[in-house]
């Protein structure tokens, strides 16, 4: 149920940062550094939500 927890809780960063960077990207005035900021902050979400797939996976 914990591990369920941290996925859950890293998919939602992921599609919130994956959100404002969309916004970001198609808005009128574009921040080139906050963007690139939310483009490393969604690669890390990611990466934190394959690899708890994995830990998961392999728990099983």
């Amino acid at each position: 149920m914990k591990k369920t927890k941290k996925i859950t809780k890293a998919a939602h960063k992921l599609i919130e940062t994956y959100g404002q960077v969309m916004f970001e990207l198609h808005g009128e005035t574009i921040n080139r550094e906050r963007t690139l900021d939310n483009i490393e902050k969604a690669m890390d979400a990611i990466e934190a939500v394959f690899e708890a797939v994995v830990r998961k996976i392999d728990e099983d």
